[in-house]
């Protein structure tokens, strides 16, 4: 019997990498831009409160909650998918494939936001929803290009 540890694994690797941080930072995002607002719209000025019956100053409001399924559907499911990617490490193998899910992805939530931010002014859920795909994105971009270290190197 030798008294000798166990030697450690060959590769220790940080908790965390830059691109896996913005990944899931930009995934968090996307996800709680949609219980913010989205869209305000204003009254008329000309508009009179009937008698007997609630009157509303400021407007109306909607949350990323109250949007098409659609489209609140593929954002959420978007920044899901771009999460799920950090599920996988990315070999030589699988780095481009990884790379162009979770770009594709990302691209897809920063297209639907801009839309969204084409329609209505910039609201809070619409700023959040386009910081957190940036970050998608960028995460799928600094992902892609880290590079490796072979085993023997330092």
């Amino acid at each position: 019997m030798s008294s000798a540890s166990p030697e450690p694994p060959a590769s220790l690797r940080r908790f965390l990498t830059r691109a896996e941080a913005a990944t899931l930072v930009g995934m968090l995002l996307v996800v709680f831009s949609l219980y913010l607002v989205w869209e305000r719209h204003a009254l008329p000025a000309n508009m009179t409160p009937i008698a007997g019956s609630l009157f509303v100053s400021e407007g109306i409001t909607r949350t990323g909650q109250t949007l098409p399924k659609a489209i609140r559907w593929t954002l959420l499911g978007c920044a899901v998918a771009c999460g799920a990617t950090l599920l996988w490490m990315p070999t030589p193998k699988t780095r481009l494939t990884l790379a162009v899910v979770q770009g594709v992805c990302g691209l897809t939530c920063f297209i639907l936001t801009l839309a969204w931010l084409v329609r209505f002014a910039i609201q809070p859920g619409i700023l959040m929803a386009l910081i957190g795909s940036a970050l998608l994105i960028y995460g799928a971009i600094d992902r892609f290009s880290f590079t490796l270290k072979p085993e023997g190197a330092k």
